[in-house]
């Protein structure tokens, strides 16, 4: 690697200061500029000849012309740091055979003159805070969000200030299970699943929403937490849902389907059913959403690897990582620090950026071969990783304490945690209240608004809350919920979509 600090040239060590020849050798004050970046032709171990040959430091001053021009063997044993006006060094000085090497301290870094001293702000290159980060001269400090407290022992750290012990959740294929946050109290939450894939929750309703994924016949259900109370959602018209993610504001429920190549929504009780994305999209794989800047995220690894966002209504949509990206499989939000995370299964890394794909950060480099998916809390990641069969975590910005958690039988699927603080309310949003005063789904816009959404096959009238049909009443079945699953006697020329669920 490149040396941080410049090496220094010989033709500015000539000869030591002495109070004695001061104006013998006026150079020694007045020493010439010079380029830094010319100087860093060498590496940190290496010395830069006067003819620009590098050789090794081990050969200076031994007494052998291993330049070819001498410069090994000028100004040897020079201590050019006992003066400032020779060094030049705002802070530190290193003294070497030739020459010498400034130096900075602790929250400082070296400027391209290869002298000065500034301030570095770790909060921007480091981040070395869970939550807010403040810059401060030669160091930072950091805050944590309101819900948070600094524990003694590590003020970068943010703990939840919570009752609530939050906890993992996960599919793995055949089951559902839940584990402590540290790997211990590993337990089931259902079993005898055929390929459960996506994964989600509702902390108010204490529900759980899953995939089963089969080439027979995909399902999206619910159940309460404890296992009980399982009900079938969604049935008909899936492929490959591999993503899920729970609007608990709105109260509506979003999964992307890489056979179909959309995303889709209902309410949380899976009515009032429609297609929100059906264009662009070729292998989507995970959903994030963002209910505080109405924005859905997801991760699409097919021909056109990117990171994509569009309004939770539909609009506003937008690539936000399209550049060195391959793979993207896991997929989640840190709501505090306002970041997006996400895993590339080929590239082998977790990074973050800001919610506009800004600003990327590489967390973790290497050991991860093949993530397929992310969560957060307070200040870990967590992953589960296909290849290892295994649940992992590590701070969610330095990539430091990389721990595996518990191994497993099968893949481990998505994962999630299980805590308030992962679903933050947006206090008085017209969705939360009344739905609105929609009379189907209610969707979160993008600055905090919302719109009124309708069906398939159904639409908004002139009053932008009340749908309207576009079936013939003899075509509508009004089903309490589930209302697709009823597909004995369907007549065929009737439109799919006016079978579905019409009223919660």
């Amino acid at each position: 690697p490149l040396s941080a600090a410049p090496l220094s040239p010989p033709s500015l060590f000539l000869f030591p200061l002495s109070p004695f020849f001061p104006s013998l050798y006026p150079s020694l004050l007045h020493p010439p500029s010079f380029s830094p970046t010319a100087e860093k032709k060498c590496n940190e171990t290496f010395f830069l000849c006067s003819n620009g040959v590098c050789v090794n430091e081990t050969y200076l001053c031994d007494g052998s012309n291993d330049c070819g021009d001498g410069s090994d063997e000028l100004n040897c044993f020079v201590n050019e740091c006992l003066s400032i006006e020779l060094s030049g060094c705002s802070q530190e000085c290193e003294d070497l055979k030739i020459g010498f090497k400034c130096r900075c301290g602790p929250g400082f870094r070296l400027k391209d003159d290869g002298r000065t001293c500034v301030d570095r702000d770790e909060c921007s290159s480091t981040f070395p805070c869970g939550h807010f980060c403040y810059n401060t001269f030669g160091s930072f400090r950091c805050g944590c969000a309101d819900g948070y407290v600094q524990p003694p022992a590590d003020p970068t750290s943010c703990k939840a200030d919570s009752d609530e012990e939050g906890f993992l959740i996960f599919a793995n294929r055949y089951y559902l299970r839940k584990v402590n946050l540290d790997g211990s109290n590993y337990s089931l939450l259902k079993q005898g699943l055929n390929n459960a894939v996506a994964l989600d929750f509702n902390y108010r309703e204490q529900h759980v929403f899953w995939t089963d994924v089969t080439t027979q016949g995909s399902m999206i259900r619910r159940m309460n937490l404890n296992g009980s109370n399982v009900e079938v959602l969604h049935r008909t018209g899936l492929s490959n849902p591999d993503g899920l993610a729970v609007d608990w504001v709105g109260g509506n429920l979003y999964w992307c389907d890489k056979g179909r190549d959309t995303i889709e929504l209902s309410k949380l009780n899976g009515a009032y059913r429609t297609v929100l994305v059906n264009s662009g999209l070729r292998e989507p794989r995970a959903l994030a959403v963002d209910v505080r800047n109405g924005y859905l995220y997801w991760s699409d690894w097919g021909d056109i690897p990117h990171i994509g966002r569009v309004g939770m209504d539909g609009t506003n949509r937008s690539m936000v990582v399209h550049t060195r990206i391959t793979w993207p499989n896991g997929l989640t939000l840190d709501y505090v620090n306002d970041r997006i995370y996400w895993a590339d299964a080929r590239e082998d890394y977790i990074q973050f950026a800001d919610l506009d794909g800004a600003n990327r950060h590489i967390v973790l480099g290497h050991d991860i071969p093949h993530i397929f998916a992310l969560t957060l809390f307070e200040d870990y990641i967590y992953w589960t990783d296909w290849e290892t069969k295994s649940v992992n975590r590590a701070h969610k910005s330095t990539g430091q304490n990389k721990t595996l958690l518990i191994s497993t039988l099968h893949r481990p699927m998505d994962i999630h945690i299980y805590h308030p603080y992962r679903q933050p309310q947006v206090n008085g949003h017209p969705c939360y209240t009344d739905n609105g005063g929609c009379s189907n789904l209610c969707l979160l816009s993008p600055g905090g608004g919302y719109k009124c959404a309708c069906p398939t096959n159904f639409y908004l009238s002139a009053d932008s809350k009340t749908c309207l049909s576009n079936c013939t009443a003899s075509q509508v079945r009004r089903e309490g919920r589930g209302g697709e699953e009823i597909t004995a006697d369907r007549p065929q020329s009737v439109p799919r979509s006016c079978l579905l669920s019409v009223s919660p």
